[in-house]
């Protein structure tokens, strides 16, 4: 809502990477203090000390990819372990790809051509492929991430663009996509209005987007500016959306980050739309 007027709450960061490492230090003295507060307007749980564009596009210049700023060893090699990522696929995947396949059918969606914000290992664009026939792409802010679903989806694309906290590039110049498929990114934004925005212009007239892991509240983290609860969530989507569906129950991780701030307790995906589903 742009207001800056907040009750502040009291923490510190906790990376898991060094910080002075990686990035110039008048960015690291940024990105490593936070303001966060919850705003007495809107009631949004936000960062109130964020990266303006200038100072985000030279962030990203500097950290070329997410793989660098983790302690995770998984994500400094390619081709991933299989076996992690099928754990990985196990918690966060395999029972969100089906909420998904079983919403479809009920609501007589046929995506035909799909974008994917952070598709993480791919499971995502293959399942829409496979099962629907669509046209597949998107973009990553994982390298890693990035050759394992080009590498696992034959027909994927990779867009040019940048999606880490500020939305560029030629991708935004497509205003086609009848399906977007958003996985853990809002939380990252600096201006979340214009990325919704930025987002609804790149679909058709009765196209949708899934939001997909965004109701999270982790202000120690360094790179979440935003710290969603769900009835918030709710409420800034509707502001952008005529109808907001709720996906039950969408992963087999119960993180109290996350199932604590849900209605019924649970990890939820946002399914958004213009169009009325009977």
């Amino acid at each position: 809502c742009k207001s800056e007027l907040a009750i502040r709450i009291d923490g510190k960061i906790n990376p898991d990477f060094k910080i002075n490492n990686l990035i110039s230090k008048d960015l690291s003295n940024k990105f490593s203090k936070k303001w966060n507060g919850i705003c007495m307007n809107c009631g949004l749980f936000q960062d109130f000390l964020i990266f303006n564009l200038e100072e985000n596009r030279k962030f990203c210049s500097e950290l070329k990819s997410k793989d660098l700023a983790t302690s995770d060893e998984n994500f400094l090699k390619f081709p991933l372990d299989k076996e992690f990522i099928k754990k990985m696929e196990n918690i966060y995947w395999e029972k969100r790809i089906r909420n998904w396949e079983s919403f479809f059918t009920k609501k007589n969606i046929i995506p035909k051509n799909a974008l994917f914000i952070r598709p993480m290992f791919g499971a995502g664009p293959e399942f829409i492929s496979n099962t629907y026939g669509a046209r597949v792409g998107g973009l990553e802010i994982s390298e890693v991430c990035n050759k394992t679903t080009c590498n696992r989806v034959n027909n994927y694309e990779p867009l040019n663009g940048q999606i880490h906290g500020y939305f560029e590039g030629d991708f935004l110049n497509n205003n086609n996509f009848d399906s977007i498929f958003v996985y853990h990114t809002l939380v990252h934004c600096h201006n979340l209005d214009e990325i919704l925005k930025k987002l609804k212009n790149l679909l058709t007239r009765n196209g949708f987007i899934i939001f997909s892991d965004e109701i999270t509240r982790k202000p120690s983290n360094p790179f979440h500016n935003l710290h969603f609860s769900e009835t918030i969530f709710s409420n800034i989507l509707k502001r952008h959306f005529k109808f907001v569906y709720r996906i039950d129950d969408c992963t087999n991780n119960k993180d109290p980050n996350v199932i604590n701030y849900t209605t019924k307790k649970d990890a939820p995906d946002f399914l958004v739309t213009n169009k009325k589903y009977i």
